[in-house]
């Protein structure tokens, strides 16, 4: 389980520095069915399966909030928009 939580968390970090928002259904949707792929093929109860899988969307999720979390501090001094005041003289 711990395995499945790291790998998780540092595929929802990559994703969160790369892409937006809407790439979270998609991710979840296949590591839900890996999970419960590997789950089925493992012989592990249904309940065991449910908790896998919660698991590994929650982390996922987490992972994604902490990749965003890093690419936005990093950028906080590069791309702050700056203002340009030009003098202009009055018509006329």
């Amino acid at each position: 389980m711990m395995m499945l939580a790291i790998t998780a968390v540092l595929i929802g970090a990559m994703l969160g520095m790369r892409f937006k928002i809407l790439i979270l259904l998609p991710a979840t949707v296949i590591g839900s069915s890996a999970t419960l792929g590997v789950g089925v093929a493992h012989s592990d109860g249904f309940w065991s399966i449910l908790l896998a899988m919660v698991l590994a969307i929650a982390a996922l999720q987490v992972g994604y909030l902490a990749g965003t979390v890093v690419i936005a501090s990093s950028r906080v001094g590069k791309d702050s928009p700056v203002t340009v005041v030009v003098a202009q003289k009055p018509a006329g």
